[in-house]
């Protein structure tokens, strides 16, 4: 018990205080900024090569387009872990006031 008390402070530095960056489990805004770039170019190269090469037969550029598509996707998953993060922290807002707002129904809402 004491030991699982002792991991729970850890973050804990400084006779108290939480270090000035709390490290969240996110990635940082800058490899955020960096994947948001590289996915924005990336996808419409790709895509924009994959049309091209479409209309012939047999041509290699096509794949380079696919490997372009999938490189941006990829790039801008730091990204899709901020929206992710967001949107558990909305639907957990959601669920808590719809269950304040049941509760307060249940108490002032009786029969009359």
């Amino acid at each position: 018990m004491s030991a699982r008390l002792l991991n729970l402070m850890g973050p804990i530095r400084d006779f108290g205080r939480f270090p000035d960056n709390y490290d969240i489990g996110l990635p940082g805004g800058n490899e955020v900024g960096i994947g948001l770039v590289i996915g924005l170019i990336a996808i419409p190269i790709g895509f924009l090569i994959c049309k091209a090469s479409s209309d012939k037969d047999g041509s290699v550029f096509g794949c380079l387009g696919v490997l372009l598509i999938i490189g941006g996707i990829i790039a801008l998953l730091p990204l899709l872990a901020w929206i992710c993060a967001l949107g558990s922290a909305l639907y957990v807002i959601g669920t808590v006031v719809v269950a304040i707002i049941v509760i307060l129904a249940l108490i002032f809402g009786g029969k009359k």
